[in-house]
């Protein structure tokens, strides 16, 4: 637990300048209450990814870790709102270490997009059962579009035809 809470702190030190105030501003965290702030959030949000698996199971992780005492709709209701916030941060810790930069003006309009697709387990078995398939924005990180289709089926060739031809 200790080296988790060191690894944490250091994420902290490396966040974007205004992420707490952006939280509130984006939705992510509205208001107090079982969870106080920014930085629960993004617990909350790291430990349902990592650990929690289940919204029961994160709200106990955040209640055994003395993060704070919060019930499965509460843990729930604040993952939800935290997309956009979320997609900021990524953006953000991205530009500041040089992962992402500018488009290049010879670019012009055109849009330059990540395509990528893999095999999921369902609740945690051992056989593929879905294949999400995503194209997002090299440049902004933006999703484009997003599919999930049966494992057997392959990519989605709706990701395809939504970046054939398309500047936007």
């Amino acid at each position: 637990m200790k080296r988790e809470k060191a690894g944490f702190e250091r994420l902290l030190s490396v966040m974007p300048e205004g992420w707490e105030d952006k939280a509130k501003k984006l939705g992510a965290f509205v208001r107090g209450g079982e969870i106080k702030s920014a930085v629960d959030v993004l617990r909350l949000v790291f430990l349902y990814l990592t650990e929690g698996k289940s919204f029961s199971g994160t709200a106990a992780l955040l209640q055994r870790g003395d993060i704070c005492l919060t019930s499965e709709k509460a843990a729930f209701t604040r993952f939800q709102k935290r997309g956009e916030w979320l997609g900021w941060l990524c953006e953000r810790l991205s530009r500041n270490n040089k992962a992402i930069g500018e488009a290049p003006v010879w670019l012009g309009d055109r849009k330059v997009h990540l395509v990528d697709a893999g095999d999921e387990p369902a609740h945690g078995g051992d056989k593929a059962d879905c294949r999400p398939c995503y194209a997002i924005g090299l440049f902004d990180l933006g999703m484009k579009e997003m599919a999930l289709t049966a494992a057997e089926q392959g990519e989605s060739p709706a990701i395809s035809r939504a970046l054939e031809g398309k500047t936007s």
